[in-house]
């Protein structure tokens, strides 16, 4: 996954939560403003991830058909 540091943390715990073996890479962070803005809401949102992941037990909405990266292609 490419992303900010901060949804890179949520998807892999929640990638791996469900047996995906993800790699996250991290783009540029926001400037300070946004910075802050997103710090604020990123906490909401890891509460609940581990509500998704452990109360909830949401399942995915978005999966497709699995892409294997760097495998035999054979």
């Amino acid at each position: 996954m490419v992303s900010q540091q901060f949804h890179n943390e949520r998807a892999i715990y929640t990638s791996r939560h469900h047996g995906i073996d993800a790699i996250g890479f991290n783009a540029t962070e926001v400037d300070a403003y946004n910075g802050f803005m997103t710090s604020c809401r990123e906490q909401l949102a890891r509460v609940k991830t581990v509500l998704d992941v452990h109360v909830i037990n949401r399942q995915s909405r978005f999966l497709g058909e699995p892409i294997v990266i760097g495998g035999d292609e054979a």
